[in-house]
């Protein structure tokens, strides 16, 4: 399972959580959960291109069952959506078309850079895409490296977000909202017709 600190000195860096409750985080390495605590589950992974306008929403697979299962119960997936496979360093993997019903772009990642591609798999196929040394893995629609210029060598930062950071947001939002409506800037108009029922929906 992916999880992310949210003490101090380790803010932001998340890993894998293994059964003997050891944590493999990407940044800080290995050591015991305790060390790192509080931690979160992970819900899903932003992958943004460090030199280029490419932001990916990524799903998780992110534990024996569902790498075995990947997007084989997809039916399709969005420009900019794919599913991210993490692996503790540094993992020989293995992955193949199986049943899933469209084509396929394969990032097999090592230290956060590209390090191969597999693209335009065929719907079907029985071929096996093996790499020795990897830490992750990003699945893509068809078509999707050479539409953006994905390239081997290619960085990428990953932000892992939970639940606790979508409820930090919603409340540095609720903030800011409550502050404008006090200083009777635009949004105190828009918060006040809601409020009031005032035409808004």
């Amino acid at each position: 399972m992916l999880i992310k600190s949210h003490t101090n000195r380790y803010l932001e860096d998340y890993g894998i959580l293994m059964p003997d409750s050891t944590v493999h985080l990407f940044e800080n390495g290995a050591m015991p959960a305790s060390r790192c605590k509080p931690i979160s589950k992970v819900l899903h992974v932003n992958a943004f291109w460090v030199k280029k306008d490419i932001m990916v929403k990524c799903d998780l697979a992110d534990t024996t069952a569902k790498k075995r299962i990947g997007l084989q119960n997809h039916s399709s997936l969005k420009e900019n959506q794919g599913m991210y496979f993490p692996y503790i360093r540094y993992t020989k993997v293995a992955f193949h078309q199986g049943s899933v019903p469209f084509s396929l772009d394969l990032l097999f990642l090592k230290d956060n850079l590209v390090s191969d591609i597999e693209k335009n798999t065929k719907v079907g196929s029985k071929k096996r895409w093996e790499v020795d040394s990897c830490d992750g893995v990003i699945e893509l629609n068809g078509g999707f490296c050479a539409k953006n210029d994905v390239l081997v060598g290619d960085k990428i930062a990953f932000f892992a977000i939970t639940q606790r950071d979508l409820d930090e947001v919603e409340k540095e939002v609720e903030k800011e909202v409550e502050k404008e409506r006090k200083s009777g800037g635009f949004l105190s108009t828009i918060s006040d017709r809601m409020v009031n029922n005032d035409g808004w929906a």
